[in-house]
């Protein structure tokens, strides 16, 4: 019997599945310590990756060893299933970094590169935005509504109405280790905090046009790396031109 994981699940074991030595005594294994079935093989997954996600934590279901009477299989088996269809019409998740809606809500730059990152940000918000289900956190709420009391007023209307993350205490631990780590400088603490809340919480896509500490290619290993030493998988950080559905 297959058993439904989440889309967050399903990448780290997949991660997990392709390491050299998978054996349950190797450092890498051991963060793994909750068991799954997946199409007849066994995989393991982080609780601490579905901590992050109580949705997922929820729907995961693990391995039984005990016997388990043909009308109760019947009726698990039904549930699958209706998991399965409501997943097939989930949206891919995106966490809205502040320099998206500063791009969204600002006038037109008479620098050419900056008004065409602005203009490409509009069409994604007009022709692509509805496809994915939008998230934002406490720092995205905190940087709109600083500066320009009319500007911050306009930034703030964008954002109303969606989905705040909470800020837990793992990820403020992983954005300690993105500024220690990678490093970052102090005043780029704020950055970290918008990857570390994005990947604690499971989310697919972080999307931002902050290509300094955020979107930046040589960091990007050194992220994913952090990540994964915390026993989560980073999101795919990207801008809104990456972002663009056929």
């Amino acid at each position: 019997m297959n058993v439904w994981l989440s889309r967050q699940a399903q990448r780290v074991a997949r991660r997990l599945a392709s390491t050299v030595d998978p054996s349950p005594d190797t450092p890498c294994a051991m963060r793994f310590n909750r068991i799954f079935r997946v199409c007849d093989h066994s995989v393991s997954c982080t609780s601490s990756r579905l901590r992050g996600n109580p949705i997922a934590a929820r729907l995961a279901t693990p391995i039984r060893s005990t016997w388990i009477p043909a009308h109760q299989r019947i009726w698990e088996q039904e549930i699958i299933n209706t998991r399965i269809a409501h997943t097939e019409n989930m949206n891919s998740s995106v966490y809205l970094e502040t320099s998206i809606i500063g791009y969204l809500t600002s006038r037109i730059s008479h620098e050419l590169v900056t008004a065409a990152n602005q203009q490409l940000t509009r069409d994604w918000w007009d022709r692509h935005s509805e496809n994915f289900d939008l998230l934002i956190s406490p720092f995205v709420v905190d940087e709109c509504g600083a500066g320009d009391s009319d500007a911050a007023r306009e930034r703030l209307d964008v954002i109303n109405g969606i989905l705040e993350l909470d800020v837990t205490d793992d990820v403020r631990a992983l954005a300690k280790d993105f500024v220690d780590k990678i490093p970052l400088p102090a005043k780029a603490e704020v950055d970290a905090l918008h990857v570390a809340v994005a990947t604690v919480h499971g989310v697919d896509y972080l999307l931002t046009w902050n290509c300094k500490h955020i979107a930046n290619a040589t960091l990007r290993q050194r992220i994913e790396a952090i990540c994964w030493d915390h026993g989560f998988e980073s999101p795919t950080i990207c801008t809104p031109q990456e972002l663009m559905e056929p």
